[in-house]
């Protein structure tokens, strides 16, 4: 099913007579301020673009979609025009028996890689009305078929066409399955491990065709650089807005661990596992004050639910408004062991000046001196040492948070992304992959 909203509306710094390049942004998600790394990359990378261009987005929300007057208030403020194709159930099953999960199941998620073949859903130049793109923005590899009817005209004819693969998925979805089946979960590792291989199989398919690249870290740069070639791929950070109003010192009361996450996203939900059941004993033994642990996020899984038996952690679900989360927090914890891209609640973290603790992968990407902008730990007994440490020192924690923040208004901010896509637009397109 489709449907169309937004006709017409300029964006909010000019008028209607003002004529710029039209650019077309392939998504899964509606782009937005808050609600995840997905949404919020898109958003900033839309409001980033619509200075200079007019946006027709398209979106297919595999990823699932909140209600609309939720969803479209934010992406209408910087577009010409939005049609989103809802899918149904059956366009999301995959033709490979070798895409299926193990044992047959479906993932939980809706395995956004079964997309699959182009021709499956609405053609782009279709949905709007035969309009004449100069420039063709996708997000993230699984959505690159969308744009295969562009990809493959003739360099002369054709549109400008650009990936932001937000982070290096097969990559990241391989590390997840290492990690499964590490625990000895072995039938979740090769479901992981099943999506990794199809995410290698569209970027071996559909990197060499795009004229630009984009990614949000140095090492997955050098990474995708090095496997397929090319000088056009460039580092557009992960970015997050500064709250208007600064948070105060925390009210007396116990000192509090905020973790936050969607709690299905396999690192996530390791992560918070990880914590309490060889971190948080040592803290238990060791903390000179009281002390509690918040996990926050939506769709927390039965191993995250569990948790909450514990005396001194609290797990909240889905929540609707971060802000008061982070400000309520005496320190963040991001006792990540798995994932790829870098870490939005890092940055979340900054822009509320609290302190963070992570480990290095959960820090990977993000140009930080470990001791200077947040602390790095990566065994049980390290990771509760930061932590009890910023329990005991609380005026180095406040210095750690102002040191961090300083460092997200210099790299991590609207006006970082919008310096990024001007260094990237004087990339000669011929310099990126070549169109078959």
């Amino acid at each position: 099913m489709l449907r169309r909203f937004a006709r017409g509306a300029p964006g909010p710094w000019r008028g209607d007579a003002v004529s710029m390049p039209n650019l077309l942004f392939v998504s899964p998600v509606v782009p937005a301020p808050t609600g995840g790394g997905s949404p919020m990359r898109a958003g900033m990378l839309l409001e980033a673009l619509a200075e200079h261009h007019d946006i027709f987005l398209f979106v297919v929300p595999v990823l699932g979609m909140a209600p609309i007057e939720q969803t479209l208030p934010f992406a209408s403020r910087w577009c010409r025009r939005i049609a989103v194709h809802f899918p149904k159930p059956a366009e999301t099953t995959a033709p490979d028996p070798r895409d299926q999960p193990a044992g047959g199941e479906h993932h939980p998620k809706q395995i956004r890689e079964r997309l699959g073949a182009e021709g499956a859903f609405p053609d782009p130049r279709q949905v709007f009305d035969e309009i004449r793109f100069e420039t063709v923005h996708v997000f993230r590899v699984y959505m690159a078929p969308f744009a295969g009817a562009y990809l493959r005209m003739a360099r002369a004819d054709r549109p400008l066409c650009v990936l932001d693969l937000d982070d290096y998925e097969s990559q990241a979805r391989q590390r997840i399955a290492d990690l499964l089946e590490a625990q000895g979960d072995q039938a979740r590792s090769d479901r992981v491990r099943s999506e990794s291989l199809r995410c290698r199989r569209l970027e071996e398919e559909y990197l060499p065709l795009f004229d630009r690249i984009y990614v949000c870290s140095e090492p997955d740069r050098a990474a995708i650089s090095r496997r397929y070639g090319g000088g056009a791929v460039a580092v557009v950070p992960n970015a997050v807005r500064i709250p208007e109003t600064q948070p105060g010192g925390r009210a007396a009361g116990p000192f509090t661990l905020l973790f936050f996450g969607t709690m299905n996203y396999e690192p996530n939900e390791d992560a918070a596992v990880f914590f309490c059941a060889e971190i948080l004993p040592l803290l238990r033994q060791r903390a000179i004050r009281p002390f509690r642990v918040v996990i926050a996020g939506r769709r927390p899984t039965p191993r995250v639910m569990a948790l909450a038996s514990l005396p001194e952690v609290t797990v909240t679900g889905e929540v609707p408004e971060v802000g008061k989360y982070y400000r309520d927090a005496d320190a963040v914890i991001v006792p990540l062991r798995a994932g790829g891209g870098t870490r939005i609640k890092i940055l979340e973290a900054c822009g509320y000046r609290r302190p963070v603790v992570s480990t290095r992968i959960g820090a990977e990407g993000l140009e930080v001196s470990p001791g200077r902008e947040l602390l790095a730990a990566d065994c049980a007994e390290e990771f509760a040492e930061r932590c009890l440490f910023l329990m005991q020192e609380p005026e180095e924690a406040r210095r750690l948070a102002d040191r961090g923040f300083d460092w997200l208004q210099a790299r991590h901010t609207l006006e970082a992304v919008k310096r990024a896509l001007a260094a990237c637009s004087k990339i000669p397109p011929e310099t990126g992959a070549q169109a078959g």
